[in-house]
């Protein structure tokens, strides 16, 4: 009987240790999937950065973007000189183009969106100012609408092509071709 007794002793205390070993796997297996996923994080965050500023360099080096997007009450035949892709010039798929809003709204889509504060901004949507702009590419497009991807979104998503506007049309200077420091996928 008590042979039985010590079997079952026994037994349970390897069924303990092997739980203990099991849990401290999954532990360092989720610690490992963590810090992954916080350097993906990071890396998103530097990308996203970097296309918010080209579209800001972009915007810079184009006397008419710049009017248009610093001075909202422009003159019209300014506005109209502006060159936007599907509406007065062809869209190309894989060209950079700048997304810029003129309403209130949200730069991004909320959801899927990348986990953090500053995704949470961009998404944030907004009732007064100006949206950052931001340099997207183009995937597709029917009739006004086009999909762009971007750093900034998990996924591509759809804007008008009336908040597309090509940053190299009109440019004060030239611009070195910046945006080849991205590989979209």
């Amino acid at each position: 009987m008590s042979s039985i007794v010590n079997g079952l002793v026994q037994n349970k205390i390897l069924l303990a240790i092997l739980a203990a070993i099991t849990s401290i796997g999954s532990f360092q297996v989720w610690k490992y999937n963590q810090e992954k996923h916080e350097k993906f994080i990071a890396e998103q965050t530097v990308n996203c950065q970097k296309q918010l500023d080209l579209a800001n360099t972009y915007i810079d080096s184009s006397k008419t973007l710049y009017v248009f997007y610093n001075h909202p009450s422009s003159p019209l035949n300014e506005v109209e000189r502006i060159e936007k892709p599907g509406v007065n010039k062809p869209f190309k798929i894989g060209e950079t183009y700048v997304l810029i809003y003129k309403v209130p709204g949200r730069l991004l889509p909320d959801n899927p969106r990348y986990d953090g504060k500053f995704f949470e901004d961009l998404s944030k949507q907004t009732t007064e100012g100006v949206i950052s702009p931001l340099a997207v590419t183009a995937r597709a497009i029917q009739g006004k609408q086009a999909t762009v991807s971007t750093f900034c979104s998990p996924q591509p998503f759809t804007v008008s092509v009336e908040d597309l506007y090509d940053p190299r049309a009109n440019a004060s200077y030239l611009l070195i071709e910046i945006k080849k420091d991205f590989k979209m996928t």
